[in-house]
């Protein structure tokens, strides 16, 4: 199967947002930086509408990536 990126489709050029260590700085001493990827089969890659990472929850060490599929 071939899959592609989900950022490039929706926000081709674009660096992709900070996934991980965004408010654990003790864990994550560097800094935020991606480190969690979405992937799509090519079937479904005509279908992605957007992506984006939620930056408000703090909830964990790697913030949730939100895509929209197209029905």
């Amino acid at each position: 199967m071939n899959y592609r990126d989900a950022w490039k489709i929706c926000r081709p050029g674009q660096l992709r947002q900070p996934t991980c260590g965004v408010y654990d700085r003790a864990q994550w001493p560097d800094g935020a930086d991606c480190r969690d990827f979405v992937f799509v089969t090519e079937d479904l890659a005509s279908r992605v509408r957007h992506i984006d990472v939620d930056q408000k929850t703090s909830a964990s060490d790697h913030q949730p990536v939100l895509i929209e599929i197209a029905d």
